[in-house]
């Protein structure tokens, strides 16, 4: 039975060419392409051109079958097609494209998955920063930023504003030096969705003993052309010391010969669950 590799042009997106193929060795009788534009019910050798793929009834699949055997060890062999998203396109801000590969008609053995996001003119960030206070908010820590700590952008799927196994990931990006000013990260061109914004809480570039004062996710309902910059993550120490100088009497004046105290104050600023809690507890 003929190789056969079969895809599926997404729903909402227009053929934009007719399809094309290469052959990485010799000799060869080429390729044959065939054409459905009503979900396999029927096939053509005529590429439809500028027709829309619409899911789940009038989808365009397209199918190259191979004239020839494929030799073992061949590489380079490729099959190509170009779709546009036209202006009317108001489908999922992330379009998947699964392409397989099969003997005949049969089921096919290996499938793939190609994710696109459509472009916008939304923006999500934007700051990862040293919580030295621990009370989740930027107090005089402007230019407290962290510089290299993995912040990642998924499109949530179902809009549930949890981080699920059906997400897609978009993008990950290290946080980075901008005007001057450490711990900035930026998601541009984004298109009106749901998506979830997770920071790498393991990140090495975190100082060590610093735990996250912040939620550690944010989910973000973003609309057309919005810039949501508030998804902000900070890190605190998960203990501060204060050292104190005492002496008899209770003044601090230290005199030649006289025993000095000294008091160190640990306050451990998480709960058992690793989680900031406003106060900590303290420790003499």
């Amino acid at each position: 039975m003929p190789l056969v590799v079969s895809d599926t042009v997404p729903d909402g997106l227009q053929l934009a060419a007719a399809a094309t193929y290469f052959l990485n060795f010799t000799p060869n009788s080429g390729v044959t392409i065939r054409y459905s534009t009503d979900s396999g019910a029927t096939w053509r050798t005529i590429a439809p051109v500028g027709q829309t793929s619409t899911w789940p009834n009038n989808k365009i699949i397209i199918q190259w079958w191979l004239n020839d055997p494929l030799p073992a060890g061949s590489s380079g062999n490729y099959a190509r097609y170009q779709a546009t998203v036209p202006s009317t396109y108001s489908g999922a801000p992330v379009i998947e494209n699964t392409a397989c590969i099969g003997l005949g008609d049969a089921e096919p053995f290996a499938c793939d998955t190609a994710t696109t996001i459509v472009q916008g003119t939304g923006a999500i960030g934007d700051f990862v920063w040293r919580d030295e206070n621990n009370d989740g908010q930027q107090t005089g820590e402007t230019t407290y930023g962290i510089d290299g700590v993995a912040v990642s952008l998924y499109w949530d799927r179902n809009g549930d504003g949890k981080l699920d196994a059906g997400d897609v990931l978009i993008a990950t990006q290290d946080t980075y030096t901008y005007n001057g000013n450490a711990g900035y990260y930026q998601f541009t061109q984004l298109p009106a969705a749901n998506y979830l914004v997770v920071v790498d809480k393991t990140d090495s570039s975190i100082p060590t003993g610093y735990r996250l004062t912040t939620p550690g996710l944010y989910a973000v309902a973003l609309a057309s052309g919005q810039s949501y910059q508030a998804a902000d993550f900070g890190f605190g120490p998960s203990l501060t010391m204060e050292k104190r100088m005492l002496s008899a009497g209770g003044t601090c004046d230290a005199y030649g010969g006289l025993e000095v105290i000294y008091s160190i104050a640990l306050t451990h600023q998480r709960p058992g669950t690793g989680e900031a809690v406003p106060g900590g507890c303290r420790y003499s």
